[in-house]
């Protein structure tokens, strides 16, 4: 909101300080002032009005606050109008169809007016506040609209039929053409003013051309109205159409302003374009709420501001704020604020009051400042170091939205409940909410997919919602997903870069649970368990009708694991484990196995039988034909040897590979492959 000093300063004129001196009392009573410049003879400030105070949107309201925080008397504008004996009725009717949008509407006639150029005076404060001087008619209404915060349009009487005005929901097919000489098409939930003819003006937000005010106009009908704020806000976002007047409507302007600045607003265009008002103004008005009483507790001053305030300063604080007061006992008061301060609502508000006129500078500040470090939770922490490890394998963050269609919500590796679902879903076709990020990313993928993008690696921790035995209140489950365009030995290899880093040890990757058979393919996918048996998570391709439910061309490598159970287990102290100065001794293994033996449970074997200085062991291959017969295959891995005291001979890692052999033989039946 921009306001000039001498603006200001005419509807306060004993106060004599300079424009710093008004820019601080502004500031120091909670209307912020954001920067102040000379432009000509007089000062521009630019305020920064919140949402909630809306009254400070024109000069009026501004130059009450200046007088209350200052305790020198508000001067508004006199309004006296010279009115003709002929009626304003005889020549206009208004009526509101639609009283829920607007409370009040009421019209003034001024006949003989003579449109031209603006006196300089009122050119000069439009322009030093950004608006364009248009003409003296225009100029007087947008003039009043500033100064009282009330918007205002000047029709063209002669131009509207039979001067008959009606404030109804627009019908569909209707449309105008605005001010601005672009055509809008209109629907049943905006509010219209008409004539017989049809639309004449989008109400609160735009006049229409076809009855503006224009060189041969002499007759004027100056509507100010109320409208239902929300009302305006609608249309003015469906329309795409934002006007000084919309800002103001839809934030909610004083129904108790309207006739006044109806006032003064036809005095303005009397006094720059000449002509004489009928007399009286054409109303028409649904039902007013009445004033709020606000009760107000002395001693809540003291125990939320913290200085003690006396009883007669806040009542002479109410009283420069207009709000009527009953002192109801010394500790108790009854608060009726006036129109304008639709924000005052709660005693908090009114203590807010107290202290903000008294002087923000009169709050005690403390010279130092407590500072307290926060440490990061736990599981935030895991979730960190989760993110790191795949950000650093190649992988992509993604956040998707916790809504998908009821069948797709079904997926859960975790859980075998009903997904819960909501009744005012955004979309109506998304309204469960996901157990599992396998149908989410997928769906990503599917997009990058018919963008050409190949190679994807995405990955999204967060959390999903579990109906555990109809709870009213769903478990939230954090799980880490993530989709590859990869192999499974791809996929296992970042699984276990994150179990290293997080220092959990002892998990076994085995067989795919039954349970979730029908979202991964029980050929290409494992389970991953922990040393005590607990579920950890899963990986594998998913099941072929899932892919090609989101059109996918190739499958994936998907993989979700439970983050509680990885911050349960984690090892967050950092682990020192020096380097060999030894060289390693590494061996290859090919052995012949039933097919439907997992390379898993080969691991698992290996790594149970701790052969001595055993450093690693690394699957490198998989083999089938007939070189190995039907219903067999091939497993090739690589094992590596080291010690941290000494140099390895051959023969010492030969025993411990024919000792492996042997149990291999034993357990599985395989067979060394030449």
């Amino acid at each position: 909101m921009k306001a000039t000093y001498d603006w200001i300063r005419e509807y306060v004129p004993a106060f004599q300080g300079d424009v710093r001196e008004m820019c601080e009392r502004f500031t120091m009573s909670g209307t912020e002032v954001e920067y102040f410049e000379q432009v000509g003879d007089d000062w521009v400030i630019e305020f920064a009005v919140t949402s909630n105070r809306v009254d400070c949107l024109g000069v009026l309201g501004l130059a009450r606050e200046l007088a209350a925080a200052t305790g020198l008397p508000f001067v508004p504008p006199r309004v006296e109008l010279d009115e003709t004996a002929a009626a304003a009725d005889e020549v206009c009717s208004v009526a509101i169809e639609d009283l829920d949008l607007c409370s009040r509407y009421t019209a003034r006639i001024i006949e003989g007016v003579v449109v031209g150029p603006s006196p300089d005076w009122m050119v000069k404060r439009l322009e030093a506040i950004g608006l364009r001087s248009i003409n003296n008619i225009v100029d007087a209404t947008n003039y009043a609209l500033f100064e009282t915060n009330q918007p205002f349009h000047a029709f063209d009487l002669d131009r509207l039929k039979d001067g008959a005005i009606v404030v109804r929901r627009a019908r569909k097919g209707e449309s105008i053409r605005a001010l601005n000489d672009k055509v809008y098409e209109l629907d049943s939930e905006m509010l219209a003013i008409t004539d017989p003819s049809g639309p004449v003006a989008i109400a609160g937000v735009m006049g229409g051309a076809a009855t503006e005010v224009g060189e041969g106009t002499t007759r004027v009908l100056l509507e100010t109205a109320w409208f239902e704020p929300m009302s305006i806000r609608a249309s003015s976002r469906r329309l795409g159409l934002a006007s000084d007047s919309s800002f103001r409507f839809e934030r909610g302007i004083d129904r108790g302003n309207v006739d006044r600045a109806a006032g003064r607003c036809a005095q303005l265009i009397v006094q720059v374009a000449g002509g004489r008002h009928r007399r009286g103004l054409v109303a028409a008005q649904g039902e007013v709420p009445a004033g709020r009483v606000i009760p107000f507790r002395h001693d809540q001053v003291k125990r939320i501001t913290g200085i003690d305030i006396p009883l007669p300063r806040c009542l002479e604080i109410f009283t420069a704020l207009d709000c009527a007061t009953v002192v109801d006992d010394p500790a108790r008061i009854s608060v009726v604020p006036p129109s304008w301060r639709g924000d005052l609502e709660r005693e908090i508000d009114l203590v807010e009051e107290v202290i903000r006129i008294h002087g923000l500078e009169a709050l005690p500040v403390e010279s130092g400042m407590r500072v307290m470090t926060v440490k990061e939770g736990r599981q935030r922490k895991i979730q960190g170091l989760v993110k790191n490890v795949f950000v650093a394998a190649g992988f992509h963050e993604t956040l998707t939205t916790s809504f998908l269609a009821e069948d797709a919500a079904r997926a859960s590796f975790f859980a075998k409940a009903t997904p819960i679902t909501i009744a005012n879903a955004m979309r109506k076709d998304e309204n469960a909410l996901r157990q599992s990020l396998l149908h989410s990313l997928l769906a990503v993928r599917k997009t990058n997919q018919d963008h050409g993008n190949d190679e994807v690696r995405i990955f999204e921790a967060t959390v999903v919602y579990l109906d555990h035995d109809g709870r009213s209140i769903p478990e939230h489950l954090p799980i880490v997903g993530a989709a590859l365009d990869g192999g499974l030995r791809e996929a296992r290899g970042v699984v276990e870069r994150l179990l290293r880093g997080l220092g959990i040890e002892g998990s076994v990757f085995g067989r795919l649970d039954e349970e979730v058979s029908s979202l991964l393919d029980p050929t290409c996918a494992t389970t991953l368990r922990l040393a005590d048996g607990r579920v950890l998570g899963h990986l594998g391709r998913p099941d072929r009708r899932i892919a090609a439910a989101h059109d996918l061309k190739s499958l994936p490598c998907y993989l979700e694991l439970r983050l509680d159970r990885l911050s349960e287990l984690a090892s967050l102290e950092p682990k020192y484990r020096p380097l060999s100065r030894y060289p390693a001794v590494k061996r290859d293994l090919a052995i012949v196995v039933d097919e439907g033996l997992l390379w898993q449970e080969v691991e698992s074997l290996v790594r149970s039988l701790e052969l001595a200085d055993l450093d690693a062991v690394e699957f490198f291959d998989e083999y089938r034909g007939k070189q190995v017969g039907t219903g067999k295959k091939s497993l090739a891995f690589s094992l590596t040897y080291r010690s941290h005291e000494r140099t390895l001979t051959g023969d010492e890692v030969d025993a411990s590979q024919q000792r492996l052999i042997a149990v291999l033989g034993e357990r599985f039946g395989a067979q060394i492959r030449a």
